[in-house]
C-alpha cells in the first residue's frame, strides 16, 4: 500500500478556493483510480505550527496506481485550479503495510 499525504497552505482569503479545488480530487475514488481519498481542513489544534489549512490523504495500491492518478485529467484539472490558491504544498509518500 502506498500512502500519499500532501499538506497545503492557502494565500491568504483563498483557503476557500483551495478547498473546491482539491474537492475535485474525490471524483477519482469512484472511478478505480486509488483506492480511498480524503480532503480535509486542518483543524489546527497543535499550537505549535499551524501553516497547514488543507491535508488530501489517499492510498493507492502501487506506485503505478499513483502516478496513473497523477497523470489523469481530473487531477491536472485539480492541479490548475487548485495552484493560484496555494502558498505551500508539500507531498510525502511511504509505503505501509
Amino acid at each position: 500500500m502506498i500512502r500519499h499525504v500532501v499538506l497545503f497552505s492557502a494565500l491568504p482569503g483563498k483557503q476557500p478556493e483551495l478547498i473546491s479545488g482539491l474537492k475535485q480530487l474525490e471524483e477519482l475514488k469512484g472511478l478505480g483510480v486509488c483506492e480511498h481519498i480524503e480532503i480535509g481542513t486542518n483543524l489546527k489544534i497543535d499550537q505549535q505550527d499551524n501553516r497547514c489549512d488543507v491535508v488530501v490523504y489517499a492510498e493507492f495500491s502501487s506506485t503505478d496506481q499513483l502516478r496513473g492518478f497523477q497523470e489523469h485529467i481530473i487531477y491536472e484539472r485539480c492541479v490548475e485550479s487548485v495552484r493560484p490558491n496555494r502558498f505551500i504544498r508539500m507531498p510525502v509518500d511511504f509505503k505501509s503495510t
